[in-house]
């Protein structure tokens, strides 16, 4: 309720366009971070998981103008997209490491 509160005040001082911006440019800096930071501190399929993840918001960024100017409907679908990148880029990752370690690429040749 305080969180709700404070936007709505801030909304109502600076207007929604300034909120909508500043909340917009803080998950598309601050998403990206921890993901990335995942990606390099984990390790086995969680570092496979989040490092596609991260591919997937970097994918994602040339797209945040469109996003913040409406044409995607705004706020909530700019958290979805960027949901929505992390589990796609990050199974994506995930599952073609499954198909590579199943097929035996991952091993070096026996007969060289």
């Amino acid at each position: 309720m305080a969180a709700f509160a404070v936007v709505a005040t801030a909304m109502r001082l600076i207007g929604r366009e300034a909120v909508e911006l500043a909340f917009l440019l803080f998950t598309l800096c601050t998403l990206p971070v921890a993901v990335g930071t995942l990606a390099v501190f984990c390790q086995g399929y969680r570092r496979t998981f989040f490092g596609g993840a991260l591919a997937g918001l970097i994918l994602l960024l040339p797209f945040a103008d469109s996003v913040y100017r409406g044409w995607f409907g705004g706020i909530i679908s700019a958290l979805i997209l960027e949901i929505a990148a992390i589990g796609v880029g990050g199974a994506t990752a995930y599952w073609c490491r499954r198909l590579v370690e199943h097929r035996g690429w991952d091993r070096e040749h026996q007969d060289e």
